[in-house]
């Protein structure tokens, strides 16, 4: 008896144990996981002109903004662009456009120019829970443009595309 009663008691003590440290992670929907839908993308746009290449040019950015159209921003007595957009459709091509238009007038005495730059997008996925998931940090990479006095046309640009798909995956 005394064994049959200890057997039991061991018996329950191991259900309680087993019980008690059982997966925490089913979120009370019955064991199922939850999945992250992509509703849109936040964009960050960044654009920092090296100061000496005002000299002679003006310069415009060009950016895809919270409807996913382009819009077009002058640069007027800064250096710096930065700007963050929330873009609630996708797919979406996210499109950051930089100009450098030499200035009416502008006294050239240099066969050839250079426009330093930093630039850069970050994305990140925005879930329909209102989360926003990194997928390309903003790292400002530095190009250098050149500008020709033979280039007749007086407009140099530099262009970064991304494109993220109906499902939220990046490309370029």
């Amino acid at each position: 008896m005394f064994k049959t009663l200890a057997a039991a008691l061991f018996c329950g003590a191991m259900l309680l144990t087993l019980t008690a440290c059982g997966s925490d992670n089913n979120n009370d929907k019955g064991g199922k996981k939850d999945i992250e839908t992509v509703t849109g993308v936040q964009a960050k746009y960044y654009v920092n002109i090296k100061e000496e290449s005002f000299e002679g040019f003006t310069f415009e950015i060009e950016y895809t903004n919270e409807s996913g159209q382009m819009e077009k921003v002058a640069l007027d007595g800064t250096s710096k662009f930065e700007k963050s957009v929330l873009i609630n459709h996708l797919p979406v091509r996210v499109e950051l456009v930089v100009y450098a238009t030499l200035r009416d007038k502008a006294t050239l005495t240099k066969p050839e120019y250079y426009i330093g730059l930093e630039h850069g997008i970050g994305i990140s996925n925005a879930t329909s829970d209102g989360r926003l998931l990194t997928t390309r940090p903003l790292v400002p990479e530095t190009e250098e443009l050149s500008y020709s006095v033979s280039n007749k046309k007086g407009v140099v640009t530099f262009h970064e595309i991304f494109t993220v798909d109906k499902d939220g995956t990046l490309s370029w």
